[in-house]
């Protein structure tokens, strides 16, 4: 809360009537990050987690994740045009000469 009331807006940082609803649940206990239980030092195991391990996403009130599904788009769609989007970085990359060796 103390980010929020420094930039002067009492809608962010809070779970209250009026606040953005803006929040999410990242499980720290899983496979990969964790050992299967509950951690004594969950920062540490957030250090490795991923996108794998996020349950839920609200935005504004409105569910993106929920229990792990994608709720606001198709997957396959958005992985798609985030492949899109990767091959264009790439390709900009390549035409900019970033991969040129130097001599």
């Amino acid at each position: 809360m103390a980010p929020a009331n420094g930039l002067g807006r009492s809608d962010l940082g809070r779970i209250s009537k009026g606040a953005k609803a803006d929040l999410s649940t990242i499980d720290v206990s899983a496979l990969l990050v964790g050992n299967g239980g509950l951690p004594r030092e969950p920062w540490n195991n957030l250090l490795y987690a991923n996108g794998y391990n996020v349950r839920n996403v609200m935005v504004d009130g409105s569910w993106k994740v929920r229990d792990g599904a994608i709720l606001f788009d198709d997957a396959a769609r958005l992985q798609a045009r985030g492949a899109q989007a990767a091959n264009h970085i790439w390709d900009k990359l390549e035409a900019d000469g970033f991969f040129v060796k130097m001599r």
